[in-house]
């Protein structure tokens, strides 16, 4: 006799949820009713939807002999997981034109698990932790120099995704200078019109809206995805700041991000009241180089890059094979940041925001990826980022933190397009 069949349904949905999630999903198949109350009580979808970072994507580039950007296809920094063994979330070499040296292929934008990636030919939408992935469709042509993309994607609500195509005349000015010379008030800019550049573009999706950067951080334009308006609002920046300072939209757990990051990185966070928006200061570090040595205290767990030398004949990375350990984002790869001995390291890229936890990604001098908690100012090491082609050393145009999601409804799978 099945004792469970007398259990009241709270009693066994209590016992279901603390199941592996493969054991939960597994106890769908046993009994009709356990089915029903997974499924009632939408039980897996805490393990489905994305809940960590398990890389940095990064598009690539390097100096023709006419000084022009070369892009080559994205990279992947990943680490090994417990949590989808076997797959190796940086290849995508199953997409078109993914390993074609004749296009330039890279990452346009990444929102909740799911990518938008360009050929120059065509936009798709791809999955890399169910390998699935669908073109978009070929009236979306005009996509190039005439709009940039963005995509936005909430699978907690939807396993839909929509895919913004936003063309300049009805975005407006181009960059930072441009932006000066506007003669309209900040707050008379939401019917204005701007542009957004074509490198460090980043957006955010945040409570049904789409967060967009614009004008190289001088502003951030708000999409509701309910009814269609947007608002452009001024950042807190200063618009005499030199160019290469670098900007960055985000989310994190409970806001959007906007960060300002030169020697000292600073964080913004957006307030509302009475229709009006204004930035209120969050976080505010000066970023001294800190790090003398890679040495790490005790556990050291790097993440691996995806580097050609490393990749098997089906695009998989050989170094994961095998390894299955969790990088632990509080306890693992500590470095000494005390140690007065030797060179010590600047800060020199910003490659994003944890979604999940207050943390800041950096490339530190020469090619050394770290972690850098904010509130604690813990530093840990991440991989080595030296990109290669050939005899070329390669340079990150842009970077996307990758969360794996397990849900997405997307036509075409990996063996579809190997085929």
């Amino acid at each position: 006799m099945d004792h469970t069949e007398e259990l009241p349904d709270d009693a066994l949905a209590a016992i279901l949820v603390r199941l592996r999630p493969r054991d939960l999903a597994a106890s769908r198949c046993v009994r009709k009713a356990w089915r029903a109350i997974v499924d009632a009580r939408r039980l897996l979808l805490p393990h489905l939807l994305p809940h960590s970072v398990e890389g940095i994507f990064a598009n690539c580039s390097d100096y023709n002999d006419k000084n022009y950007h070369e892009y080559h296809r994205p990279h992947f920094l990943g680490r090994p997981s417990t949590q989808h063994p076997g797959v190796d979330y940086g290849n995508l070499h199953f997409l078109p034109g993914y390993a074609d040296e004749d296009y330039a292929a890279t990452i346009v934008d990444h929102c909740n698990g799911l990518l938008l990636y360009d050929n120059e030919r065509e936009l798709c939408v791809v999955n890399p932790a169910t390998r699935r992935w669908e073109r978009l469709p070929a009236d979306m042509g005009f996509y190039g120099e005439c709009c940039a993309a963005y995509l936005s994607f909430d699978p907690a609500v939807s396993p839909h995704y929509e895919v913004f195509l936003i063309p300049p005349k009805d975005l407006g000015l181009f960059d930072v200078s441009d932006c000066r010379s506007a003669k309209a008030p900040p707050e008379e800019l939401v019917e204005e019109n701007f542009t957004v550049s074509s490198r460090w573009r980043f957006s955010a999706y945040w409570r049904g809206a789409l967060y967009v950067l614009l004008c190289h951080g001088t502003f951030v334009m708000r999409l509701s995805l309910s009814n269609g308006k947007y608002q452009v609002v001024k950042t807190p920046i200063d618009d005499k700041e030199p160019k290469y300072v670098q900007h960055y939209l985000g989310r994190s757990e409970k806001d959007v991000y906007f960060a300002q990051f030169h020697d000292r990185i600073r964080i913004w966070t957006p307030s509302e009241s009475g229709g009006q928006v204004k930035w209120v200061s969050k976080y505010n570090i000066d970023l001294e180089p800190s790090i003398s040595s890679i040495f790490v205290k005790g556990i050291c767990k790097p993440w691996i890059l995806d580097n050609k030398h490393v990749l098997d004949e089906y695009g998989n990375n050989k170094l994961l094979a095998g390894e299955t350990f969790d990088f632990n984002s509080d306890e693992d790869n500590i470095l000494d940041t005390n140690d007065d001995s030797g060179y010590r390291r600047p800060y020199n890229q910003l490659l994003g925001l944890h979604p999940y936890k207050e943390i800041a990604f950096f490339i530190t001098e020469p090619t050394v990826a770290v972690a850098y908690h904010l509130d604690s100012s813990k530093v840990q090491y991440i991989g080595c980022t030296i990109l290669c082609h050939g005899s070329s050393r390669l340079c990150i145009e842009e970077s996307f933190l990758y969360t794996p999601c397990m849900i997405g409804d997307l036509r075409e799978n990996a063996s579809t397009a190997e085929d």
